[in-house]
C-alpha cells in the first residue's frame, strides 16, 4: 500500500468507506430484494446473479482496501513511536558524549601532566650520571614511574 503515501489520508478514507458501503449495499439490495425484483420488473431476474457477483466482488474490495489502509496507519503510528524513541536516545547520546569528552579531556591533561614531571625528573637527576656508563637506580626509578598510570 505505497501508493496510498502519496494520496491525503482524508480522501483515502472516504473512498474506502464509499467503496465498502456502495458494496455492502448493493449485496442487501441483490440478495433481500431478488424476490421483489422479480415482481417489478421479470426480465431483469436474469441479471441479479451478475449484480450479485459483482456486489460481493465490490464488498470483498471495500474490506480489503479497509484492512490494509488499517494496517498503514497502524505502522505509522509505530513509526512516529520508534521515531520519539530515537530522538529521546539521540539528546540521551549527546549527553553522555560530552560526558565522556569531558573525562577525556581531563585524563590527558593528567598524563600530559604527568609526563612532562617526569621529563622534568629526567633531566634533573638522570643528566647527572650521562659521564659515567652506569645505569643508576634513579634511571630505573624514572623509567618505572614514566610506565605507571597517573594517579
Amino acid at each position: 500500500m505505497w501508493i496510498l503515501h502519496f494520496i491525503p489520508d482524508s480522501l483515502i478514507q472516504l473512498v474506502i468507506q464509499i467503496i465498502l458501503a456502495a458494496g455492502l449495499l448493493l449485496t442487501v439490495i441483490t440478495t433481500v430484494g431478488k424476490p421483489l425484483l422479480k415482481y417489478a420488473y421479470p426480465p431483469a431476474t436474469q441479471f441479479t446473479g451478475i449484480l450479485q457477483f459483482f456486489s460481493v466482488l465490490i464488498l470483498i474490495i471495500g474490506v480489503f482496501f479497509e484492512g490494509g489502509y488499517a494496517t498503514e496507519m497502524e505502522w505509522r503510528h509505530r513509526v512516529e513511536e520508534v521515531q520519539a524513541k530515537v530522538e529521546a536516545a539521540e539528546a540521551k547520546s549527546k549527553e553522555a558524549s560530552a560526558q565522556i569528552s569531558a573525562k577525556v579531556v581531563t585524563k590527558t591533561k593528567v598524563i600530559h601532566d604527568h609526563g612532562q614531571i617526569v621529563r622534568q625528573y629526567i633531566d634533573r637527576e638522570v643528566t647527572k650520571y650521562d659521564s659515567q656508563c652506569v645505569i643508576p637506580d634513579v634511571f630505573v626509578k624514572a623509567h618505572n614511574d614514566s610506565a605507571e598510570a597517573p594517579k
